[in-house]
């Protein structure tokens, strides 16, 4: 149990021993008690959902980042590549081959 809900679960035993509460004031006060746990826990259960949540999205900004790096890294190759064979498309053929071609296409 959390000190604050042994705390209080102390304390609710202490009143109705000392003051002597009657069983309906006794019960709302065990019921207090009990609504306290239970918010106790859901805060704690709301703290461990937040950090795993935290944890998923810095690991999900991590694969995005590479994701981006490695789109990048490939559109520069491709970019690199396409102006490789531009320049060597924009270059003349060689001779013997221009030759070459002409004299298949001639009859």
């Amino acid at each position: 149990m959390k000190p604050l809900v042994t705390a209080a679960a102390l304390i609710t035993a202490a009143l109705i021993m000392s003051v002597g509460l009657n069983l309906r004031q006794a019960g709302r006060l065990s019921t207090l008690a009990q609504q306290l746990a239970d918010t106790e826990q859901q805060r704690d259960q709301a703290r461990r959902d937040t950090k795993q949540l935290r944890v998923r999205q810095a690991d999900l900004v991590r694969r995005l980042q590479a994701a981006e790096q490695t789109a990048a890294a490939e559109r520069h190759r491709s970019e690199q590549a396409l102006a490789a064979e531009s320049r060597w498309a924009a270059q003349p053929l060689p001779d013997a081959l221009r030759r070459a071609l002409n004299a298949k296409e001639k009859p």
